[in-house]
């Protein structure tokens, strides 16, 4: 057998090889993604409203302050909010990642203002 005909041999050989080695790697995974969860605290003093973000596994967190007011704010900010008017409104949080939402609320009272 000549060297020519032992060279295209032995690269026939390591094709192969790398074929059947790449053919048997598993795939990579997929990272697993969480279901977003809504939870918060609020404190109030007077007409000012305190949220606390305890979410989890969110990439959006939307507070809604049932004033006609909202924002959108990070993964564990502490954010305040000044209320105009005297009464009872219902603070919502919206959680969202690629699984969907996540949505809580609570109620705070403002009986006074600064």
């Amino acid at each position: 057998m000549n060297n020519n005909m032992k060279a295209t041999k032995l690269l026939g050989i390591i094709l192969m090889l790398l074929v059947f080695v790449n053919a048997c790697k598993k795939d990579d995974p997929k990272p697993t993604v969480l279901n977003p969860f809504s939870a918060f605290e609020i404190s109030t003093d007077k007409n000012i409203v305190k949220l606390i973000n305890k979410s989890q596994n969110g990439t959006t967190h939307a507070v809604y302050w049932g004033d006609n007011n909202s924002e959108c704010i990070g993964a564990k900010d502490t954010v305040k909010h000044t209320y105009a008017e005297l009464g009872s409104f219902i603070i919502s949080l919206k959680v969202t990642n690629s699984n969907g939402d996540n949505s809580t609320s609570k109620t705070a009272e403002i009986t006074e203002k600064y």
